[in-house]
């Protein structure tokens, strides 16, 4: 719940109308969580039989190079694989890598902003900062490895 509240508030600073937030796999390669928000109920129902991204295209290029990311025409990116079918169209893309004291858990996008512009530095610092609230909740949420015992 936490995490869909930062997506949605990311969406409504930037006016991007669609987010979601990709949660990490234990390995760092993947992702084994994805929390869409924006999406119509009709979407949703287009989407209900199509598995969710796994981190392959540009956001398997974010996961592997955690720095800001901008497109402003997700289609025209070389790292670009396409949409799953029934998938909405979306064009424009901003993803930030989700992370708390150097250690990352995820990504943050946010697409097509509601004025059809592309993305610039002002709408990237507004996730930028989420993320980091993001990465808590997340950190906050995984378990911590079991202490270990002495062998002795």
């Amino acid at each position: 719940m936490v995490l869909r509240r930062i997506v949605g508030t990311a969406m409504e600073l930037v006016d991007a109308r669609y987010g979601a937030l990709g949660v990490l796999a234990e390995k760092g390669d993947s992702l084994s969580e994805f929390i869409p928000v924006g999406l119509t109920e009709h979407e949703r129902a287009d989407l209900s039989r199509v598995e969710f991204p796994r981190g392959c295209g540009l956001l398997g290029h974010l996961i592997r190079h955690p720095e800001p990311l901008r497109v402003e025409e997700i289609a025209r990116h070389p790292k670009s694989v396409g949409f799953p079918p029934g998938h909405p169209p979306m064009h424009s893309l901003l993803g930030v890598a989700v992370s708390v004291r150097g250690q990352i858990y995820g990504n943050l996008y946010l697409s097509d902003r509601r004025d059809a512009q592309p993305f610039d530095t002002h709408d990237e610092a507004v996730p930028i900062a989420l993320a980091g609230a993001a990465g808590l909740a997340i950190e906050n949420a995984t378990p911590a490895e079991p202490p270990r015992q002495d062998q002795g």
